[in-house]
């Protein structure tokens, strides 16, 4: 293994291994990619740090993510032998990433965390509908829409980094905000020359609730 992995794995195995502050939350809002048509979809997410150290934790995360947007393309650049030139794709997926999660907290009262995770994704479901455009007689152009959902990747993976703001409630409980970018590491589709790869990076933005146990740094 690289020795990042190795120092990653040891962090994790005194994480576990010790009695220290942790963090459970759960968190839920909207989110949207930075390409195509897009549209707003839910975002919702669990996640578990332990403090490794003072201000740095790590844990693991589990994530709903929706990929939904429209293609359009009128440069004709993609053809279907079998159905013609394809002029728009209808594309929505769902899936459950597993992510491990480096986060590290700011300030004494640690109010502010930058975090970083990396996992992969498993497909849940979806749709997708290819619009292709032929051309008939006198030039007539026929368009007919077929399902390509076919083609869409039962295992993605990701990686994002973000920022968290905790508003205490108490000495146990508090509200989280949370913005993040994630990249995705490889596309939703797999396809040939007929059809373009889709990997949209994604930014979400979420509000929930977390509670803390054998606590150390209070906020109050």
């Amino acid at each position: 293994m690289h020795r990042k992995t190795w120092i990653l794995l040891a962090l994790l195995a005194h994480a576990l291994c010790t009695r220290a502050q942790g963090v459970v939350s759960v968190e839920a809002g909207l989110a949207s990619i930075s390409e195509y048509q897009n549209y707003y979809t839910p975002a919702a997410s669990a996640t578990y740090l332990k403090m490794v150290f003072p201000h740095l934790y790590v844990g693991g995360s589990a994530q709903l993510a929706y990929y939904s947007f429209i293609y359009r393309d009128l440069t004709g650049q993609f053809y279907n032998s079998n159905f013609g030139t394809v002029t728009e794709i209808d594309h929505h997926s769902s899936y459950l990433f597993t992510d491990a999660v480096v986060d590290v907290s700011i300030g004494e009262k640690q109010y502010f965390h930058l975090f970083a995770d990396f996992g992969p994704g498993f497909y849940l479901g979806g749709s997708e509908g290819t619009t292709y455009q032929v051309t008939g007689g006198a030039g007539a152009h026929i368009q007919n829409v077929e399902s390509t959902v076919a083609n869409n990747n039962r295992i993605v993976y990701a990686y994002g980094f973000g920022v968290s703001e905790y508003i205490p409630l108490s000495s146990v409980w508090d509200i989280k905000l949370s913005q993040q970018y994630r990249i995705l590491g490889r596309a939703l589709n797999t396809v040939g020359t007929d059809a373009p790869y889709f990997q949209p990076n994604r930014t979400s933005f979420t509000i929930g609730v977390s509670y803390y146990y054998d606590r150390v740094f209070y906020k109050l």
